[in-house]
């Protein structure tokens, strides 16, 4: 099971977000097309995005999926996925469907549309995500190899999930977490 974290806008509606989220991402500039954004495993990559949304405050939900191959489309770690996603960019590119500029949103719609996307969720690492600037240092915990390089080991990397059936993928114990006047342990 994979522990999920989606950020919300604070709207004052605990209510409403408990009996009817997660909820779902229908922006154009959503980067792996329609679905229930999440992030996996680090509540800090929560947090992060609640600070720079642009949300004057913000909700955190937290949720438990089964993410195993068959269900998910896993390019964060899963090697035989990465190579079947660059099977299909090198026939996109010898097709006139890609260049340089192709977005994954874009793949992952050409795969759906040739039949071969059979998958529930999206699993992938946002490389260069988020910039190691001061707002974001309080919580980064990235190692350098060489003092030297900008390479590094990032000990809180920036995975996402983007689920497009919430029911394939056993999506459970959805609860608001974050901030803590919403949960059932705030004391009053």
């Amino acid at each position: 099971m994979n522990y999920l974290y989606q950020t919300l806008e604070d709207r004052n509606n605990p209510e409403y977000i408990d009996a009817n989220g997660p909820f779902k991402c229908r922006k154009k500039t959503s980067w792996l097309g329609d679905g229930y954004y999440f992030w996996d495993s680090f509540i800090e990559l929560a947090h992060f995005w609640g600070k720079n949304s642009g949300y004057t405050n913000y909700v955190i939900c937290h949720a438990t999926a089964d993410l195993n191959e068959e269900l998910c489309y896993d390019l964060a770690s899963n090697i035989s996925h990465i190579k079947d996603m660059r099977n299909i960019v090198d026939r996109m590119v010898s097709e006139g469907y890609a260049n340089k500029g192709t977005t994954v949103k874009r793949i992952i719609e050409f795969m759906k549309k040739i039949h071969c996307f059979t998958h529930y969720a999206v699993r992938i690492l946002g490389t260069s995500s988020i910039a190691a600037n001061d707002g974001n240092e309080s919580f980064l915990q990235r190692f350098k190899f060489d003092e030297k390089l900008p390479a590094y080991l990032d000990l809180i990397p920036p995975i996402q999930v983007c689920i497009y059936d919430c029911t394939k993928v056993s999506l459970n114990s959805y609860q608001i977490i974050y901030p803590d006047i919403y949960t059932d342990d705030y004391l009053v």
